[in-house]
């Protein structure tokens, strides 16, 4: 995981996170993402309206400076600290 110095900083409207397990159609959520990503697993990142994968392909892409330019690509504006 990343640590908090690692982290980047983001404003709230520039991300929106739906959280499939605590709402009442979290099942059938979590079966539609599969079929469309391949992917079971949660998290499931999208940047952009385009799937980059799981937290571990997320960390990979921060670790080889590539998140960044894929959030302000898809119109994130960051944060000053």
């Amino acid at each position: 995981m990343l640590s908090q110095s690692d982290q980047l900083k983001f404003s709230a409207q520039d991300y929106e996170i739906i959280m499939s397990l605590n709402c009442p159609q979290g099942p059938q959520l979590q079966k539609v993402l599969e079929r469309l990503t391949g992917q079971h697993t949660v998290p499931n990142v999208f940047i952009g309206g385009k799937h980059i994968g799981g937290c571990t392909d997320t960390v990979k892409l921060y670790r080889k400076g590539e998140l960044e330019s894929l959030l302000s690509e898809a119109g994130a504006s960051k944060t000053e600290s």
